[in-house]
């Protein structure tokens, strides 16, 4: 943002259509946990880590940035995130997508870990991720958790009308 907090807050608006949310430090007491996690899901997509920075020290100004790589940004912020987020209720991560999702099940992690690639990831990649994000996704009822296991249920049918074998 650069230009000042009354950006973040109009952005916080304009985007989710929330207000009161900035500063997060003032407000965080009132976020409930739909929120809270909407606030942590939004910050992940603006969050970069400044590759090129110097501090000004006239009048107490400070640290300034010009350049910046989202990437390694993202995946501290990602980092340190879930660590607070595995031991919040029944433990939740964000992803690397930017959406928090509950932790899997003990014995279960390398099913919705394992990134699937194959030679049709509009039939199969793409849905198979789109389930398990429905799935295991926060806010998920009992209605997504269906739709998801039925997703599943359509590529399997898909797989076995297109003679491919699971290994």
């Amino acid at each position: 943002w650069g230009c000042g907090d009354s950006d973040i807050e109009a952005s916080f608006y304009l985007e989710l259509g929330m207000c009161g949310i900035w500063p997060i430090e003032k407000n965080i007491e009132n976020y409930d946990e739909p929120t809270l996690f909407t606030v942590i899901e939004f910050l992940y997509d603006y969050v970069s880590e400044p590759t090129k920075k110097w501090y000004h020290s006239w009048n107490n100004c400070g640290w300034h940035s010009s350049e910046y790589d989202g990437e390694k940004g993202r995946e501290k912020y990602r980092t340190k995130i879930n660590e607070i987020l595995k031991d919040y209720d029944c433990g939740y991560q964000l992803s690397s997508g930017g959406e928090i999702l509950e932790i899997a099940p003990t014995g279960l992690e390398h099913l919705f870990e394992e990134i699937v690639e194959t030679d049709d990831p509009e039939n199969i990649d793409m849905r198979l991720q789109n389930a398990i994000s429905k799935y295991m996704r926060h806010h998920a009822t009992i209605s997504d958790k269906k739709d998801a296991v039925r997703e599943l249920a359509d590529v399997l049918e898909f797989l076995k009308k297109s003679g491919i074998r699971l290994q």
